[in-house]
């Protein structure tokens, strides 16, 4: 009897042992694969919050080059207005202010949303300024009184 207790006990033993190793190698599995998807997840969403500011800092330069562009065809349009009869050098740098503004303006439909895409095409300065202010998260300036 003595036999068989000696040879049972360390069977048993090896069994549970062998048992513990299955299961804390399952639970360390389990808690690496949720540590890599909480990872995964945080490079993800950081991922997003890059791409987010990317494409704001994107609108907020194709908004610049469309206001300037508009601008200084605007201001030469004055001028040359103003002067009354334009030169051919003033109507070719003309032509060539209003394709830049053109361009610029293709640039913005490209990667605005629908209400600044209305403005550009609708062609108002006013809705243009206050939809790009919206979607850039600018409020609107203050009107002081001037006494």
């Amino acid at each position: 009897m003595s036999g068989a207790v000696a040879v049972g006990v360390p069977l048993v033993s090896a069994v549970v042992a062998a048992v513990t190793a299955l299961v804390t190698q399952s639970l360390i599995r389990r808690r690496d694969d949720v540590r890599w998807e909480r990872e995964r997840a945080e490079r993800r969403e950081q991922w997003a919050r890059e791409d987010a500011a990317r494409w704001l800092a994107d609108r907020r330069s194709a908004y610049a080059d469309l206001l300037t562009a508009r601008h200084e065809h605007d201001t030469l349009a004055a001028a040359l207005q103003s002067v009354g009869r334009p030169g051919d050098a003033d109507r070719a740098r003309l032509r060539e202010l209003a394709a830049a503004a053109n361009r610029a303006a293709q640039a913005v439909l490209l990667i605005a949303p629908p209400p600044v895409t209305a403005a550009v095409t609708a062609g108002d300065p006013v809705a243009l300024l206050t939809a790009m202010r919206d979607d850039l998260g600018v409020a609107p300036q203050a009107r002081t009184a001037r006494g």
